[in-house]
């Protein structure tokens, strides 16, 4: 019989997470005793890390132009392509993106 794998002995799985997270911006930070969201070196590294990782959304239709007959996989981690659902089998594309 099989042994299940431990979540250490995963390694895929780890590497597959650690990829997700270093290709994802950096977290804002809340400031929770003022009214500001963040401080100044927080949104600077966000936008830094905008700068070099363009949202797909502002350039959709240049994509979708270039990709011609050729399929395009967009990863949505937060929401925006698609509603978060608990089921993924009942993801739908929003009005927007559609």
């Amino acid at each position: 019989m099989k042994a299940i794998p431990s979540k250490f002995d995963d390694v895929r799985a780890n590497g597959w997470l650690d990829a997700m997270r270093s290709s994802s911006p950096p977290r804002k930070q809340h400031n929770w005793d003022t009214a500001f969201e963040s401080n100044h070196e927080t949104d600077l590294e966000y936008h830094i890390w905008m700068k070099k990782h363009p949202s797909t959304l502002k350039s959709i239709e240049e994509i979708a132009s270039s990709a011609k007959c050729e399929i395009a996989l967009f990863l949505d981690y937060d929401g925006t392509l698609s509603p978060i659902v608990d089921d993924p089998n009942f993801v739908v594309m929003s009005n927007a993106v559609n």
